[in-house]
């Protein structure tokens, strides 16, 4: 039987997570995390990130606490994963709740965690939050810069949008197609 593979070997358990997640199987997905025996971060990962890419990611918010509670230890992915989902569902709270503890975890400094994080305060609405992190590594990095213009022109401040676009560009980043896109916008 397909439990008693995952009972013998715990990365089965993982793959099979990460295939009906990636398939929108997510019913199955979770599934198959409940009935684990040992969970590992990866097993996480597969799930919350299913919920992520399928447009549930109040689903994987819920699941962030149990493996928090759990004794499991975030890693930058699951970081991602979070930022993605509260700044997919506005859930500001939350998305603090992980901004603290990115910073206990000491991977703020990674870029992909830093600029999922610029994006989930912008597309809360909390562009001055989104702004301040514009510093140290992220000010040289074009992505974090598109995320806070593409946050000033969602919530329709241009004038803001076109500051960050100069500001940018003072800064020696040459904006992309999604930068162009959002200043448009």
């Amino acid at each position: 039987s397909k439990m008693g593979l995952v009972e013998k070997n715990p990365h089965i358990g993982s793959t099979l997570i990460n295939m009906y997640a990636k398939c929108g199987m997510l019913v199955k997905a979770q599934n198959v995390l409940d009935n684990l025996p040992m969970r590992d971060v990866v097993s996480w990962n597969s799930i919350m990130g299913g919920y992520v890419q399928f447009g549930h990611g109040h689903s994987a918010i819920d699941l962030f606490y149990p493996m928090y509670q759990s004794g499991q230890k975030p890693d930058r992915v699951t970081y991602i994963c979070m930022l993605k989902a509260c700044a997919g569902t506005g859930a500001l709270l939350q998305g603090r709740f992980i901004h603290s503890q990115v910073i206990e975890s000491g991977c703020e400094s990674d870029v992909a965690v830093r600029v999922s994080l610029v994006d989930m305060f912008a597309r809360c609405g909390h562009l001055e939050e989104a702004k301040k992190l514009l510093k140290g590594p992220a000010k040289k990095d074009a992505a974090s810069w598109a995320a806070v213009i593409a946050g000033y022109a969602q919530h329709g401040e241009s004038t803001e949008a076109r500051e960050c676009f100069y500001a940018m560009e003072k800064n020696g980043l040459k904006p992309d197609v999604t930068t162009f896109t959002a200043i448009l916008a």
